[in-house]
């Protein structure tokens, strides 16, 4: 069954958005103005999300080292080893980001949730139960990335 969503008949789409901007406003519905503006405690909530330690030292390190926004005496002065990466640090900063869009999308544009993962459109874990490679034709594939390397290495040493 669907709702209107425009018009004089849309009462319970209209009283739902008030319902959910009071309650970002922090007002009670009999208090509800027309200059009524979001709190800022939701706001405060997401930038503490974006700059959550393990975010902002990521994207330092993306300033520094990845796109080039800074010179080779500032890269060595900031020292790659300083920052750290570590899956467990890139969960926490993926869960940062997550949590703040999330909110974003839930409460103030009130959306829906599509989810943290993306959701394949096929079985990922058909054939795990398999080897990668055979193991009486591994040999065979050694050789094979051997030439493959050597192949590559021949573009590099040639000269025109």
């Amino acid at each position: 069954m669907y709702l209107p969503t425009e018009g004089p008949e849309a009462f319970d789409t209209a009283e739902r958005g008030h319902r959910a901007f009071d309650a970002l406003s922090g007002k009670a519905p009999a208090d509800r103005s027309r200059t009524d503006t979001i709190q800022p405690a939701m706001f405060d909530g997401i930038r503490a999300l974006l700059e959550d330690q393990t975010v902002t030292s990521l994207v330092e390190l993306r300033h520094k080292f990845v796109v080039q926004a800074a010179d080779e005496l500032s890269r060595r002065r900031a020292g790659i080893e300083r920052f750290g990466v570590t899956l467990n640090g890139l969960e926490a900063a993926q869960r940062s980001l997550v949590q703040a869009a999330q909110r974003i999308e839930l409460d103030l544009l009130w959306g829906s949730s599509r989810g943290a993962v993306p959701v394949p459109q096929h079985d990922h874990f058909r054939y795990l139960d398999l080897p990668f490679a055979p193991a009486d034709r591994l040999q065979e594939l050694r050789d094979w990335w051997q030439r493959h390397c050597e192949a590559r290495e021949e573009w590099t040493s040639a000269r025109s």
